[in-house]
This record gives structure tokens, C-alpha cells and sequence, in this order.
């Protein structure tokens, strides 16, 4: 299976591959990068890497999610190449900028919540020390495959931050949509190791 970066990316697609490795070596398995080419190949500047397909799988439950981020985030960070800090409004202006669709009062809007938002970002104070983190921990980022054994998948945002960006995902899936019960977030809760995010 290919997965086609953004163009100029290529050191997102080499990092991806090699977090892939650190982590499965680190006892979280994640999707396995295809061993016979080389990686990543280059296709008008966009870097492509090469991965093993599951074939047959589900999304997991909020269980096993809570499990694997809890021991994602006990990981001390590689040792032999730095992870990127989590920057959660990285590009964001520049897509509200180039959005051609939006009416103008929408637009303007939406930079005016984009601006207060970033104000507020940057005056928060640290709620936890930066960890590994997967940065777009949702289920179906972790689906578990017939042989049992839950899989991260999109390792593109794997960096160091606040654990509370991979907690709260699913929190406003209980919360605001109202996706999953009160027991299976209990559960995601439980197994991450009694810290929710909502309190």
C-alpha cells in the first residue's frame, strides 16, 4: 500500500518510517513498512512510502486505545533521532487564507476564532510534561486485525507534547457527539490509568 506525502515532505515520510521501527522495537505495533524497496521514493516531489496492507480489521475499542496510549506515553523519546514538538495550529492560517469557497463573513470568522484561539494557546500553562505522543489518536488510528493484536496506523504526527492532545479526542466523541457510552469511556479511562481528561 502507498502513501503519498505532501510535496517537499520527505523528511516527514523518512521520520514516519523510522518511528515506525523505533515503536515496534518499543513493543507498540504499528503498520510495517514494505523492507523491499527503497524508502521513501520521490514522485514529483512528493515522498511516497511503501507499507504492508490489513487486510481484515476493525477499528478498536476505546479500551484498547486507552491501553496503547498508556503506554505510548510512558516511552522515553528516541535517542537517536528528535521527535518534532506538536504544533497544533502549524498551517492552519495559511489554509484559511487560500480557502476560495468560504463567503466572506465565514471567512472572517473563522480567522477571528483562529486568532483568539492562538491567543489563548499561547498563554496556557503546561498541563502535563511533553511525552510521546501519537497526535491524531482516534480509533481508528489503532484497528485491530484477525491475529488480535492492535495496530497504529498514521505515525505522521507522532511527536512531543501534551498527552492531553491524545486524550481529549476521544473525550469530545463521549462528550460533545455522544459516539461512545459512558461505559466504554470509562473503560478508555480505566485503561489509560484513571486520569480523564474531562475533570
Amino acid at each position: 500500500m502507498a502513501r503519498i506525502g505532501k510535496p517537499h515532505s520527505y523528511r516527514t515520510a523518512q521520520r514516519e518510517l523510522r518511528i515506525s521501527q523505533w515503536l515496534n522495537q518499543n513493543g507498540i505495533r504499528t503498520v510495517q513498512a514494505a523492507n523491499s524497496i527503497p524508502q521513501p521514493t520521490v514522485v514529483d516531489e512528493r515522498p511516497v512510502t511503501w507499507w504492508t496492507l490489513i487486510p481484515d480489521h476493525r477499528p478498536s475499542t476505546p479500551e484498547e486505545l486507552g491501553r496503547m496510549l498508556r503506554q505510548l506515553h510512558a516511552l522515553t523519546p528516541p535517542a537517536d533521532f528528535p521527535l518534532p514538538n506538536y504544533a497544533p495550529f502549524d498551517g492552519l492560517r495559511e489554509r484559511l487564507d487560500s480557502a476560495t469557497m468560504l463567503k466572506n463573513d465565514d471567512h472572517s470568522w473563522l480567522l477571528e476564532q483562529y486568532a483568539r484561539l492562538r491567543r489563548q494557546y499561547d498563554e496556557l500553562d503546561d498541563p502535563s510534561p511533553p511525552c510521546v505522543i501519537h497526535g491524531d489518536a482516534w480509533q481508528g488510528n489503532l484497528v485491530v486485525p484477525t491475529s488480535g493484536e492492535p495496530t497504529v496506523l498514521d505515525l505522521d504526527q507522532v511527536s512531543a507534547g501534551w498527552r492531553e492532545w491524545d486524550l481529549v479526542q476521544l473525550a469530545v466523541d463521549f462528550t460533545d457527539f455522544r459516539r461512545i457510552t459512558d461505559g466504554q469511556y470509562q473503560s478508555f479511562v480505566d485503561a489509560y490509568g484513571g486520569y480523564d481528561v474531562t475533570l
